[in-house]
């Protein structure tokens, strides 16, 4: 019996599936983040080139470089894929 021919004979046994199921990835969601170190975490690490300086106005490479995917691909597939 596939999943859709179960969800139609016994949607209420389908639901407590579906509700098992986002118990059970929660409570993984909720271990790993209690398990996440500080020193674990980098924030802004990406290599970034200064392109143009005006004052304390800095342009990096990075930022050109999002704007020129965004303007490829305004719908952000490309990025969501790893494909940066």
């Amino acid at each position: 019996m596939t999943q859709s021919e179960q969800t139609a004979a016994d949607p209420a046994s389908a639901i407590l599936n579906i509700v098992t199921d986002l118990g059970r990835q929660l409570a993984q969601s909720a271990k790993t983040l209690t398990e996440t170190r500080d020193d674990e975490v980098e924030i802004g690490t990406a290599a970034k080139d200064e392109v143009w300086r005006s004052d304390k106005v800095i342009k990096r490479l990075a930022d050109w470089m999002f704007a020129q995917q965004q303007a490829k691909d305004p719908s952000g597939k490309l990025a969501s894929q790893g494909n940066s």
